[in-house]
This record gives structure tokens, C-alpha cells and sequence, in this order.
């Protein structure tokens, strides 16, 4: 059956044509999409285990790793250097790392109203958790997160979402700050 009008220059769809449309949706849903998730899926891509060098679920271990300390304090070090170079532009952001260096670094704005705005105070605190072989983040813009290090990749996975760990900062910092980090 053809589309027959529905007033006011509205088209509503006959009896085929719905019965079309379900068909295309329910082909949708079931083909993955390129990032290797199905539509309607609640699994992050990132959880999924791939040939493309993913990790594996993000809730299973990554095993342990006896150059912790070391990993935990080049990548302390990466978003330190990644985020100075913010601060020509942010005079309301401060970046203070622990003594001995490794062991905490955060990223903070007053709530002078700077570049911010308004007053709002922001802060990234990373902190390394060794018997976790965890690094957690805590930030005011996304809360709590804890960080494990992907053997395939290098790259910090999220161990509740499965996401990357400097896409969180880089999009927490672009909410608050002029600029980009440099990771």
C-alpha cells in the first residue's frame, strides 16, 4: 500500500512501508557496527576482545605487571608534560606533583573565576595504587575512576568502562581550561 497523506502536508507511511522500515531496523541491530559494537548493545567497544589489539573485558585482570612503578610514573610524567603547556593560557590552573615525583600529581583551577568562569573550581588528582596496579583518577568533572595498563596497547584502560584514560583527562580539561593537552 502506498503513503497516503495525513493533513497538513504530513505523510504517514502505509501498512508496507512499516512493515519495511522494522525489517531495515532489525538488520541494523544486528550487524555490528564498525567499532565492533552492536546497536542496543550496552558493551562498551573497548570491552570487546578483537584481532585489532584491544583489550580484553575490562572487569577481568590484565595480570600483574612487576614494572608498576615504572609504568605508573612515565604515564604521571606524560599528563604532567601534556597539561603544561596549558598554563600560558589558564592562569587560574596550577599542575603539582608528589615528592618523590610518581606518587600523586594534580591538576587544579581556583575558583578565582580566571579563565573557568563564574568561580568554579576544578581538580585532577591521578594517584597511583600499587596492590591494585591501578592508577585511580578522581576528577570533579567525572568522579572516581580506576586505570589499568593494556599489555597489547600501552594505553591505560578504564576498568569499568573500557575507555582510554587520557580521553577522559583530554575531555575533562576541554571542559574547564583554554586548550588542549598534548599527550
Amino acid at each position: 500500500m502506498a503513503s497516503r497523506s495525513g493533513g497538513a502536508g504530513f505523510v504517514v507511511p502505509g501498512p508496507r512501508e512499516d512493515t519495511e522500515a522494522a525489517e531495515a531496523s532489525a538488520q541494523r541491530q544486528a550487524k555490528p557496527s564498525k567499532g565492533g559494537r552492536r546497536f542496543g548493545s550496552a558493551k562498551p567497544a573497548a570491552a570487546t576482545a578483537s584481532a585489532g589489539g584491544r583489550c580484553a573485558a575490562p572487569a577481568a585482570k590484565m595480570g600483574h605487571n612487576p614494572n608498576f612503578a615504572a609504568d605508573a610514573a612515565r604515564q604521571l610524567a606524560r599528563v604532567c608534560e601534556g597539561v603544561a603547556g596549558l598554563s600560558a593560557n589558564n592562569p587560574a590552573m596550577s599542575v603539582a606533583t608528589s615528592d618523590p615525583p610518581g606518587d600523586k600529581l594534580e591538576v587544579n583551577f581556583a575558583g578565582d573565576g580566571g579563565v573557568v568562569g563564574g568561580g568554579f573550581a576544578a581538580q585532577i588528582v591521578l594517584t597511583p595504587l600499587p596492590e591494585e596496579q591501578q592508577l585511580q583518577i578522581y576528577s570533579t568533572e567525572s568522579g572516581l575512576f580506576e586505570y589499568e595498563l593494556c599489555e597489547q596497547t600501552q594505553k591505560w584502560i578504564s576498568v569499568k568502562h573500557g575507555t582510554d584514560m587520557e580521553g577522559m583527562l583530554t575531555r575533562d580539561l576541554l571542559r574547564v581550561c583554554v586548550g588542549c593537552p598534548s599527550f
